[in-house]
């Protein structure tokens, strides 16, 4: 015999079923909040106590102080129900249904968020816990999505109501002008906001000495021959071409901008106001798929706060960073069937990078899959040209035919992918790999350097460009270069590798929201084009708090290594680094370590100590002994030494050398006398010539 029958259940659930919705409403809660509002009170007022609490070793009597403030929260809560149920039932005339509380709490359901907000901003947590960090300012931006959603309408409601035939052709007068200008206006701040914020970064950086790798040098030095009508010559790289690394002309095209300040900060600013310009091709694809230019705006503001793009954006200057834009760009007009504009926009992605044609492949695969008018013929076309012109720089322009660059003259790039291609293969190797053996694949994507990657990236767009409709084509190659490789630079946010990936997924942004307004997804979420406006709402907060910690826009531990002002001491520095490079003159041949070399590489002939060495001894060595790797110090003490080399300048640990040549001789076979250099120590400073302009 059965006990709970189906009617028996389904009397239970009568019975309970308000009691429960009750006790929800009335008790649970307002607990919530209380205890949400009280715990941002108290952090509030103990910053200093943060670190403890996200640890959870607070005292009994803190503990007790902070249950304190839960509880003056909670009563607050509890008070202020109490007029909204008195209020209620005077207008009723009677007890009204607590189920009326229920739009009030969606208001400020955002609250519940503060708890989440306070422990991401811990400070440090985010260098601790990287992964838990991204993982609760995602939940407090779901948490106010609902919140956004219900204030968007109220003020739609109360927006149609306070019209009236008076004023109607008044306000669409004024509401029309500002829809028109404004937007654009906001946008175009930003453009200049980002690229001011982000050249003052960078040139301050990179005056401080913080440039981190060698590739600003490498960069200055093409721009330097390219400018002199040496077209991508290089003599940090092998053969003197930069092409034996990677074929990127657009820096020829962009040459002529290096005559106006042939210095390395040229590329610093040129690489921000390029990188910034994306806010512009963004606002047109919230606008175009969204139907609204406020929802443009947000979407430009998305992607000026994405930590890989500052990532990218700050790490000396690359080639590949400047795709960013310009395939933001090319993406609206394939989604607005702009032809024209995108075939004038081809040629120039091309001319990026070499590789950047495999990227124009995928892109080219998605738009077809879309069946868009028009988008089958723009697609093949694309590829066509895409693949015909690799295939001519492979064979005619790079060092190495192979698609990994490998062999005696190239760079050899399958290296960076070493734990899926195995016996030192190539391409055909990886997808034995993914055959023969998916589950070593599979590991060595789920790695946590992998996921954290994952979560600083698409956590800020809430990992809703997944939804978009033939998303997952457009971020497949994007994806494939970054997760199987082994290098940890490639799946790191501090380098430029992402650039392949965050334009799609900008791209793929309001295509997700778009299909939310239009379809909902799996039930969870409805289909309203207001709600689809509300999660762009959810976007933009998750960015600006995933920005605050991964980002550069305020001081955090994730980009310690910025420099954001110029003290005394440093610019002291980097006067006696200038006096020293105009000691040198722009003729002589210079070989600078590696924070110092950009600094130097203005010049026809420039050598890295690790990269293409000189056939003759170079005219002076600059280097910075404090960074020296020992095989290096021992190699400059010894010619010190010998006499090879002599100290013509000096600042603390930055040292200047002069490579004393074999002195010549007269006809009788006696050596003539050559007058030593002279030189300035760090006490004499003051006394040198000013630094070069």
């Amino acid at each position: 015999m059965k006990i709970f029958t189906a009617a028996t259940v389904a009397r239970i659930r009568d019975l309970l079923g308000p009691t429960m919705e009750r006790l929800r409403i009335i008790g649970l809660q307002p607990v919530l909040f209380g205890i949400a509002i009280g715990t941002v009170v108290w952090a509030l007022a103990n910053p200093d106590l943060l670190t403890l609490l996200s640890e959870n070793d607070l005292g009994h009597g803190q503990r007790v102080i902070t249950l304190v403030f839960i509880g003056i929260a909670t009563i607050g809560i509890y008070a202020a129900l109490y007029q909204l149920v008195g209020k209620k039932s005077r207008s009723l005339g009677g007890s009204p249904d607590p189920a009326f509380l229920r739009p009030i709490y969606r208001q400020w359901r955002f609250l519940l968020a503060g708890p989440l907000v306070v422990a991401a901003l811990t400070p440090k947590l985010a260098v601790t816990h990287p992964k838990s960090t991204a993982v609760l300012i995602i939940g407090a931006a779901l948490l106010c999505i609902p919140s956004i959603d219900e204030w968007q309408q109220r003020i739609a409601n109360q927006l149609a109501r306070a019209k009236s035939p008076a004023t109607t052709g008044q306000t669409t007068r004024w509401s029309g002008r500002l829809t028109a200008y404004l937007p654009a206006v906001l946008v175009g701040l930003l453009w200049l906001g980002y690229a001011a914020f982000l050249s003052h970064l960078t040139v301050t950086t990179y005056h401080a000495l913080g440039t981190r790798t060698w590739d600003l040098a490498i960069y200055d030095n093409i721009f330097f021959h390219s400018s002199q009508g040496n077209p991508l010559g290089c003599s940090m790289m092998r053969n003197g071409y930069h092409s034996t690394a990677h074929f990127d002309p657009i820096l020829v095209l962009l040459s002529p901008l290096y005559h106006l300040w042939p210095r390395a900060e040229t590329l610093l600013v040129l690489q921000s106001v390029w990188c910034g310009f994306g806010v512009v091709p963004a606002f047109l694809l919230g606008r175009h798929h969204l139907k609204s230019p406020w929802a443009g705006v947000a979407l430009a503001a998305v992607y000026a706060l994405h930590p890989a793009l500052h990532g990218a954006n700050v790490l000396d200057f690359h080639s590949m960073t400047l795709i960013v834009s310009p395939l933001l760009l090319a993406i609206y007009f394939l989604e607005t069937g702009n032809s024209r504009g995108y075939y004038l926009l081809l040629p120039f992605m091309l001319l990026i990078r070499e590789d950047i044609s495999v990227l124009l492949c995928a892109v080219s695969v998605a738009a077809i899959a879309t069946r868009r008018p028009g988008s089958l013929r723009v697609g093949l076309i694309t590829i066509g040209v895409s693949l015909a012109y690799v295939i001519v720089v492979k064979l005619v322009f790079m060092s190495s035919t192979d698609v990994f660059d490998t062999g005696q003259r190239g760079y050899d790039y399958a290296r960076y992918y070493r734990y899926v291609i195995p016996n030192k293969g190539g391409v055909a190797d990886i997808l034995l790999s993914l055959v023969t053996n998916p589950v070593h694949v599979l590991r060595h994507l789920l790695i946590e350097a992998k996921i954290k990657y994952l979560l600083q990236v698409f956590g800020p767009l809430l990992f809703l460009p997944f939804i978009a409709p033939y998303g997952r084509i457009a971020m497949g190659y994007g994806l494939a270069v970054i997760l199987l490789a082994s290098r940890s630079h490639m799946y790191s946010t501090h380098y430029q590798y992402t650039m392949v990936l965050l334009p799609v997924l900008i791209a793929l942004l309001p295509v997700a929201l778009k299909r939310l307004a239009k379809n909902g997804w799996q039930r969870l979420i409805p289909a309203r084009r207001s709600f689809a406006l509300s999660c762009l709402g959810g976007v933009l907060v998750a960015s600006v708090l995933l920005s605050m910690k991964f980002g550069v826009l305020v001081d955090n531990h994730e980009f310690s290594r910025l420099t954001r002002r110029m003290t005394p001491e440093l610019k002291e520095q980097y006067a006696a680094v200038q006096r020293m490079v105009a000691i040198i003159g722009p003729d002589a041949s210079v070989q600078a370590s590696e924070a110092l070399s950009s600094h130097a590489s203005n010049r026809s002939r420039f050598y890295g100590l690790i990269h293409h060495q000189p056939e003759e001894p170079v005219d002076y060595h600059l280097v910075n002994l404090k960074r020296l790797r020992p095989k290096h110090k021992r190699a400059y003490r010894a010619k010190l030494k010998s006499g090879e080399l002599v100290e013509v300048d000096s600042y603390e640990m930055i040292k200047l050398y002069k490579t004393v040549r074999p002195l010549p001789t007269t006809p009788t076979g006696e050596a003539t006398t050559i007058s030593p250099p002279t030189t300035h120590s760090s006490a004499a400073r003051s006394e040198s010539s000013p630094p070069a302009p």
